[in-house]
């Protein structure tokens, strides 16, 4: 079983052995073929693999693609510290505020920078490149996840949906049950259904 701890995942942007750069194959490697996976109906093409409640991000439609992203948005989730790879908060648990986590890092001396991106406030820490988004008003914390964007020159566009009111509500719903924005759930799904069209 992969032992992950938090803690080390925020100093470090390993999750247990796994780190940025490594191939598909070494992934299957250390934690097996992934529980899902979104982007492509083959997993080895898939843009996204899932572990848990973690999503590994690789280029879509590549077999030799490196991990460029490790993201999760299920902090809320207390199954979290229970899933099958053992990860554990140690003193991130329970859900904690930003102010609470500003505690914890200035006492272990971690260097960060605070931002702003749309409707959540983001620690970036300096050592690792870890960003963990908070929602902008009630200050918890939403999303974790190190990438190497720039690396592999991934850039984002904004863009705006129109929605029929009953979609809007039932998206409206899960995104509160999840503790984030629905315009993250909205990106998301987004993603993953352009990802996984064949052109």
């Amino acid at each position: 079983m992969t032992k992950v701890s938090i803690e080390e995942f925020i100093k470090t942007g390993q999750f247990g052995e796994i780190k940025l750069g490594l191939t598909r194959h070494e992934v299957i490697e250390i934690l097996g073929d992934p529980s899902n996976w979104g982007g492509h109906k083959y997993f080895m093409q898939a843009g996204i693999w899932v572990y848990g409640l973690f999503e590994f991000h690789f280029e879509a439609k590549k077999t030799d693609s490196n991990l460029h992203m490790i993201f999760t948005d299920h902090i809320s989730d207390e199954s979290i510290i229970r899933d099958d790879y053992d990860v554990g908060w140690g003193r991130f648990y329970p859900l904690p505020t930003m102010p609470d986590v500003i505690r914890h890092l200035n006492a272990e001396g971690l260097t960060y920078t605070t931002s702003k991106s749309f409707e959540q406030l983001i620690i970036t820490i300096s050592t690792s490149n870890v960003k963990l988004s908070f929602n902008d008003e009630s200050l918890l914390l939403q999303a974790l996840n190190v990438s190497n964007f720039r690396e592999s020159k991934i850039t984002h566009k904004q863009t705006t949906v129109l929605l029929p009111i009953d979609v809007y509500d039932k998206a409206k719903h899960i995104a509160e049950s999840k503790n984030i924005k629905i315009s993250q759930l909205c990106s998301k799904w987004l993603t993953e259904y352009i990802q996984n069209i064949d052109e």
